[in-house]
């Protein structure tokens, strides 16, 4: 009996996954293309398609590759591309294991090293929690993949012919990605009943999130972002600010990483509870996002964090427009961070170029050698310092803490009250019984950055300076505690992970009362400030004073890094919506249309609409004057 050819039974065995392949993939996108299709002429629909199907083209020309690669005379050739395919197996099961650490994917993590800068690389992979030695046989093994891959492959095919058997490697890879993707498939079709187990297994399993789309959700809106301010418009605006003839007030505003709502207690943080009383009674905050530069950029900027990536970008780097308005009315700002403010070149964005907004800035970068505990020790004593000395210009302290980041920090002789607790932990991997343990850490590193907030607030009184002063505080972002069945931050976007306490203090010219329901958000914190200096800034910043947000509305957006996010919600204090783009790299200012893919009350359990009820209508009834604010509303 003759040999089955291997050119023959290996092009008929892959012609069907082929063939199933894109079935699949053209099924599940179709929702997507055909309404897109139908507005579109020409070039731009081609454009579209291919964009879309980027996953589908990519399958289909791994197998097409492959079969021809069984006609290549070069027995090298093949042995290279077998190898290859080898490697696309391995980086799959790698990229499985990184983003259950780290809630990211290789491209994206690669994507960031170039954003960041390079100097940032050793950062992340120390943040995977792998050894050296780990690390150095993975590369090893990635180095040796292609050749011992290939040669193990070319063994196997001759080894199965002569058992009349033809084994297809691309074949496996593709019915890999069928799997899954069917898998994934049928658990879009319970989306709305399980959202987090699908969005969770849509990031896990191997390379679906591009394979199988994103959920439909529950309806669409027609949302396009509003454009920034050119520079003539934000510079012909700043003409406008007129500096008053009255004495400025001091102001301090201070950010803490990873506070939590629930951690102002008098237990956990008896002075922040005590500044408190003394502050603005808002019944909800949240952060801008889950990550850190999210929240920094809509503190200081005043705009919402989906404008985040275009602001980066901008070639114009004069500074946030909020410290450029202080730098006119005569302020002297002075930066104390015990973090890098070179974080997605934040620093720039925030103070201009060459730091020409500022008087002064010390950040880790100065304190290198130094714990968490110790660099916001020093910071807090350098502010401190700086208060003391007689000045006759209005100054702005900004300050940074660092030490209640995982893995929450505090001296070794600090008198911790919260116990027990690890002595270290990994938080990539954490079970339900170790949370009390690690929150109780966690407490015992709010409860020392409360001292240093303490010693400065005990400063300002002695001083006279405290009534006299604006005081702000407020978290970056939240952390979780497995609630969601996440850890820390940065990784999900849920209330956790971005509800944070904001605490401010005013001066001098009493506030209208605050509406019902009040949400503080991020982005109205220097607008109110410049509404107590008797400042009117107009249309010059997105933010407004807390007590003129009528109806409550806040935005806050998951961290992409450097790249513009594609899901976010919006909050009221009673509802959560949650929004995704319908591409999962979207360009925000091109994007004209969101999918609502959940709608939660204030704790995040999904709410159930009564029958007949639409959801776009039920959304837009809630927050249509706030989307407005932000977004130019178009068709759906």
């Amino acid at each position: 009996m003759a040999q089955p050819s291997e050119r023959s039974s290996g092009i008929v065995i892959d012609l069907p996954l082929m063939a199933a392949a894109t079935g699949l993939l053209l099924w599940n996108y179709w929702g997507y293309i055909q309404p897109q299709l139908m507005g579109s002429e020409g070039l731009e629909a081609l454009v579209f398609l291919v964009f879309k199907l980027n996953s589908a083209i990519i399958v289909v020309s791994v197998l097409a590759l492959d079969n021809l690669s069984r006609f290549f005379r070069s027995a090298m050739l093949r042995l290279v591309f077998r190898g290859g395919i080898v490697l696309s197996l391995v980086l799959i099961y790698l990229d499985l294991l990184i983003y259950q650490r780290l809630r990211i994917h290789i491209p994206d993590a690669i994507g960031r090293i170039f954003e960041m800068g390079f100097r940032e690389a050793p950062g992340m992979l120390a943040s995977t929690g792998l050894s050296s030695h780990r690390m150095a046989f993975g590369a090893i093994v990635l180095l040796v993949t292609v050749p011992v891959g290939g040669l193990l492959v070319t063994a196997s095919e001759r080894w199965l012919r002569s058992w009349h058997l033809t084994f297809s490697l691309s074949g496996f890879l593709a019915a890999t990605l069928l799997a899954s993707g069917s898998f994934l498939g049928f658990l879009l079709t319970w989306s709305r009943f399980y959202p987090n187990t699908y969005t969770n297994l849509a990031g896990v399993l191997p390379v679906c999130p591009a394979v199988i789309g994103q959920p439909p959700g529950l309806d669409t809106l027609g949302l396009r972002l509003r454009p920034l301010h050119s520079g003539a418009e934000r510079e012909s605006l700043l003409e406008t600010i007129s500096v008053p003839s009255n004495s400025l007030p001091d102001i301090w505003l201070i950010t803490i990483e990873s506070l939590r709502p629930d951690a102002i207690t008098p237990q956990i943080s008896p002075n922040l509870r005590t500044l408190a009383s003394d502050a603005l009674p808002f019944s909800d905050s949240t952060s801008a996002g889950n990550g850190t530069q999210l929240g920094w950029y809509s503190l200081f900027t005043a705009n919402n964090p989906l404008s985040f990536r275009l602001t980066c970008q901008s070639t114009q780097n004069w500074g946030a427009t909020p410290i450029r308005i202080l730098k006119k009315l005569g302020y002297d700002c002075h930066v104390y961070s015990a973090s890098d403010l070179s974080f997605y070149n934040l620093e720039r964005v925030l103070f201009g170029t060459n730091r020409q907004l500022l008087s002064s800035l010390i950040d880790s970068r100065s304190l290198e050698e130094m714990s968490p505990s110790s660099r916001d020790e020093w910071i807090t004593s350098a502010a401190i310092a700086e208060a003391a000395r007689p000045s006759r210009r209005p100054r702005a302290f900004f300050l940074f803490f660092e030490s209640t980041h995982h893995d929450y920090h505090w001296p070794d002789n600090y008198p911790v009250p919260f116990f027990p607790f690890p002595s270290k932990w990994d938080y990539h991997v954490v079970t339900p019984t170790q949370v009390s343990g690690i929150l109780n850490r966690y407490k015992n590193a709010v409860h020392f950055v409360d001292s240093l907030v303490g010693r400065i607030i005990a400063e300002l009184r002695s001083q006279g300076r405290y009534e006299r002063s604006i005081v702000f505080v407020g978290g970056d972002h939240g952390e979780e505690f497995l609630e969601f069945g996440n850890m820390v931050h940065a990784n999900s976007l849920n209330r956790s992970q971005t509800a944070t306490p904001m605490i401010f203090k005013p001066s001098g010219r009493t506030a209208p009362a605050l509406p019902d329901g009040a949400v503080a958000t991020q982005m109205d914190v220097f607008p109110s400030i410049f509404w107590h200096l008797g400042i009117e800034t107009g249309q010059l910043l997105e933010g407004r004073p807390f007590w003129t947000r009528v109806p409550p509305f806040s935005l806050s957006a998951e961290q992409k890094g450097a790249t513009d996010p594609n899901h976010f919600f919006i909050y009221n204090g009673e509802w959560r919506v949650y929004f995704r783009y319908q591409v999962s790299n979207p360009l925000i200012d091109w994007e004209q249309q969101v999918l609502i893919t959940r709608v939660c009350d204030a704790d995040d359990v999904p709410i159930s609409l009564p029958a007949g009820i639409n959801v776009r209508t039920a959304v837009l009834e809630r927050f249509e004057q706030g989307l407005k604010t932000l977004f130019i509303m178009g068709r759906d």
